[in-house]
């Protein structure tokens, strides 16, 4: 996949941990293809969340880590930049300072 990483399993992990009690999960992807954001989607729907999936082309200020999620009631916000690699101390993929 080019620069562009899959998830990980232990990524995947992770984000299926801060999901609960969310029902919706809309995955917003920065940059690249859409691949990464696409399977993400498929993998939460095929646990149980009603999603969806925008992409943008960068945002201001560049994200520092791989995956954030932001909250709003049962409803969640996943911002994935699969070109922040993931670091190995992390499975947020923080960059290293």
């Amino acid at each position: 996949m080019s620069e562009a990483q899959a998830i990980t399993d232990d990524e995947l992990e992770m984000i299926r941990r801060q999901l609960r009690g969310v029902k919706v999960v809309d995955v917003r992807q920065v940059g690249g293809d859409d691949t990464v954001g696409v399977l993400l989607a498929e993998k939460l729907r095929a646990q149980g969340f009603e999603t969806g999936l925008s992409h943008v082309e960068r945002i201001v200020p560049s994200p520092l880590r791989r995956i954030g999620i932001r909250f709003r009631g049962d409803r969640a916000e996943i911002t994935l930049t699969p070109e922040v690699r993931p670091n190995a101390l992390s499975p947020l993929g923080r960059v290293p300072l």
